[in-house]
């Protein structure tokens, strides 16, 4: 089956699945953080005083959904809720605050920093970016280890072609990971037909044909090498692949940008298909 090739523009991708690849993966992680920060508050007391023998402090379900509006778009997160038996003391979540309603971080700033700490499998600078007043400072000493847990969790399954519905391979005309010059880096991102965005692959090169030799490279060992035209890896800018079915099914990825009409009950993609066992085997540095 060979899929449809069509050029986009660079705002297309960095507004659409760029974004959305983002968007998903913040959902999941401060999701993450949050029942870290519930499960350590209530192991932390699990010694105060009980109350006809039973503990104290418990975790007792979730708060109504809460939207986080951010520049890549509406993150839904669920706030785990701790009771005091005795109803004397009462706990609120350092990671999101109630007051907090927006990330006013700018959507560049946002995706280069997810997509960076991805790569080099740092997590500070992603912190440093979503907290510079240091609300975060509190989940600080698990950081790592939650940052581990979220990476395994992006790569704990394989992405396989039939499972895939489309696949952005975004052109810059620089090196964003490195910061070297000059540079060509094309950024591979697909979409599965769960609806989950997955990130294939970072290719850096200082020559475009340098950099589409191990790309297709890399095509082939996913097993799309048949499916997509040779041609159209040549002299290129940012091409979309869509699969013939998948037409019928097409959306605006502007939807998913800030302003979208909040929806709790809109399901959540999971992230369970990605080729690499580890966030460094994304990265081919020619």
């Amino acid at each position: 089956m060979e899929w449809r090739v069509r050029a986009v523009s660079k705002d297309e991708f960095v507004n659409g699945p760029l974004a959305e690849l983002t968007r998903q993966g913040l959902t999941a992680l401060f999701q993450r953080l949050l029942e870290w920060e519930a499960d350590t508050i209530v192991d932390q007391l699990r010694h105060a005083a009980r109350t006809s023998g039973r503990q104290r402090i418990v975790r007792n379900g979730y708060m109504p959904a809460r939207v986080l509006r951010t520049a890549v778009g509406d993150i839904f997160i669920q706030v785990p809720r701790i009771r005091d038996r005795e109803g004397k003391a009462r706990f609120r979540s350092a990671v999101v605050p109630p007051y907090l309603r927006n990330l006013d971080v700018p959507q560049p700033a946002l995706m280069l920093t997810y997509l960076r700490s991805l790569m080099h499998n740092d997590p500070a600078p992603l912190f440093r970016t979503l907290a510079p007043k240091g609300n975060l400072t509190a989940a600080r000493k698990g950081i790592k280890d939650l940052w581990n847990d979220h990476v395994l969790e992006l790569h704990s399954e394989q992405v396989l072609p039939e499972s895939l519905e489309r696949i952005w391979i975004g052109r810059c005309k620089k090196d964003i990971l490195f910061g070297q010059a000059p540079a060509v880096t094309d950024i591979v991102v697909a979409r599965c037909r769960s609806g989950a965005y997955r990130l294939l692959g970072v290719f850096v090169g200082r020559q475009p044909d340098e950099v589409t030799a191990v790309l297709s490279e890399a095509l082939a060992r996913w097993g799309l090498a048949g499916c997509i035209p040779a041609a159209c890896l040549q002299n290129r800018g940012t091409i979309e692949l869509s699969t013939p079915d998948s037409e019928a099914a097409r959306t605006s990825h502007g939807q998913e940008r800030r302003g979208q009409k909040a929806d709790p009950d809109r399901p959540q993609a999971s992230f369970v298909d990605s080729p690499f066992a580890h966030p460094h085997h994304l990265i081919h540095k020619i």
